[in-house]
């Protein structure tokens, strides 16, 4: 019966047909300015957790024109928001860039449809644009507030490049402007969440507030704005759900405990063996980029001002390797108290579930916490309400 039908028939009901069938799919097609630094392949996950997920699911195939054709396959399908990341050329699937080069983008994919993507590699993130408009050209707000974090690091590079050794110098000038930016975008991604109506684009306004957080929740704006989406299914939906019943947010009440810590000589200690009217205590580690350089610009300063004030600033490293928190030390050279959090049952980070860094802390003379944060600039303000009271 087949062979009775016209090669002309089958191709015009091809014709005529194609389109809906790509209709019922969701594709994800477009054009990369390309060159030979980057890897040939972009990497595609959905975007089910607010960390980052060191195994992408699949990826897409750049052609030599730059191009690139991809259909959804049915394991991450109906997720609506997807991280795309490019990688170096030799790079891991996983090998993220900050700065004017960042290399993750993430997109809204709807369940059908074709959604076109154009960019620079040079620059993914930040020259990326969708033909059409929609979804995505509300998501790409948060790329425009990210905007004066990519100035600031180009500023900061020229000048290393031309004074390479004064890199540490030029670091800590722009430690605070970096801060107040950082304020600045929080409070934008933040008004975004609040105005908007559409699924996708509070999603992706929590995980960019919750990165810019330094991976800490709050957990009130958290809740409020997961119960205003409609579709409580979501795995993205459903995992912030169970993270905000899991992590003690707000640790303000607690008392600090009296749990054995190394000093720098091997020493025990607890906090108790600290007498100060209040305690700022600096949850860090060697890894992190954000802790080390606070420790070297800003902390220095703040630490002079609290002393006047018989305020206490400590920090306790919750580095697994001891030799890893000994060489930060060594280099970073702070001239406050340092505490080792070592590999113990019930070690203070673990009590207080404390897993993103910096944590900072303040303790009244009872030991009591009363405020918490994760931001220099932050802690400095309350330092200055606390003076007045």
């Amino acid at each position: 019966m087949l062979n009775s039908i016209p090669i002309r028939a089958i191709y015009w009901l091809g014709i005529l047909f194609f389109p809906l069938l790509l209709n019922s799919q969701s594709v994800l097609k477009g054009k990369l300015t390309w060159n030979p630094k980057w890897g040939n392949k972009i990497y595609i996950q959905p975007l089910t957790d607010l960390e980052f997920d060191k195994k992408p699911t699949d990826s897409i195939q750049i052609n030599r024109d730059g191009s690139f054709y991809y259909e959804l396959t049915s394991a991450i399908k109906n997720n609506l928001l997807y991280r795309l990341l490019l990688p170096p050329k030799n790079g891991r699937n996983n090998s993220i860039i900050e700065g004017a080069a960042e290399n993750t983008l993430f997109i809204y994919l709807p369940a059908k449809g074709v959604t076109q993507l154009f960019a620079h590699a040079d620059s993914f993130y930040f020259s990326a644009r969708i033909a059409t408009d929609g979804i995505n050209k509300k998501l790409f707000r948060y790329t425009a507030y990210k905007k004066p974090f990519r100035d600031l690091y180009e500023k900061l590079n020229k000048k290393i490049t031309a004074f390479p050794d004064s890199a540490e110098k030029f670091k800590s000038e722009i430690y605070e402007e970096w801060l107040n930016q950082l304020e600045a975008y929080k409070a934008n991604v933040k008004r975004t969440i609040i105005r908007s109506t559409e699924t996708p684009v509070m999603l992706l306004g929590l995980y960019s507030y919750y990165m810019a957080n330094f991976g800490r929740y709050d957990s009130s704006f958290f809740s409020q704005t997961i119960s205003r989406i409609d579709d409580q299914q979501l795995q993205l939906v459903k995992r912030i759900k169970d993270d905000l019943k899991l992590v003690s947010n707000n640790r303000i009440g607690m008392v600090f405990p009296g749990l054995l810590l190394k000093d720098e000589n091997r020493n025990n200690k607890t906090i108790r063996d600290f007498k100060a009217t209040y305690y700022v205590v600096d949850f860090w580690a060697s890894w992190c980029s954000p802790c080390r350089l606070s420790i070297r610009s800003h902390l220095p300063k703040l630490n002079n001002e609290l002393k006047e004030k018989n305020i206490l600033l400590l920090g306790i490293s919750v580095d697994e390797e001891e030799l890893l928190w000994t060489k930060a030390l060594q280099t970073d050279k702070p001239t406050w108290p340092q505490l080792h959090d070592y590999k113990q049952t019930g070690s203070c980070h673990e009590y207080f579930q404390i897993f993103s860094y910096p944590t900072l802390l303040v303790l009244n003379e009872n030991y009591e916490i009363i405020f918490e944060t994760s931001s220099d600039f932050e802690l400095e303000s309350f330092i200055k309400k606390l003076n007045k009271k």
